[in-house]
């Protein structure tokens, strides 16, 4: 990770996310690029960040079931997580598990 290669993004599904978030344990995971298309998937995209962000606020994982009928061991996020996008993820509980800081648009755009 450095300042034009972030190690994660909102374009990844949330088990992704919440694994990348187990095993970055007590180290800053930075999730690049919250934003809204107007579509429809931006229905997947508010449910991805309420999976992730909810799960880090909680402190818990989510139980699954393996092929053998037994329950794997949960893998709640341990890391500092921080998001960075256009706009805040909407629903009041999830709001309220985040620290929103706005900042000024850059002029410049940095890529990998």
């Amino acid at each position: 990770m450095d300042a034009k290669c972030l190690p994660a993004s909102f374009a990844s599904s949330g088990n992704a996310l919440t694994t990348l978030a187990f095993h970055a344990k007590d180290a800053l995971l930075v999730v690049d690029d919250y934003a809204t298309t107007g579509r429809q998937s931006d229905g997947e995209l508010h449910g991805l960040a309420e999976q992730l962000f909810r799960a880090a606020g909680n402190v818990q994982g989510r139980n699954r079931l393996r092929g053998n009928e037994r329950v794997a061991t949960p893998q709640p996020p341990r890391a500092l997580l921080l998001g960075t996008g256009e706009e805040v993820p909407p629903g009041r509980s999830i709001r309220a598990r985040l620290i929103i800081v706005a900042m000024a648009a850059e002029t410049s755009t940095l890529r990998c």
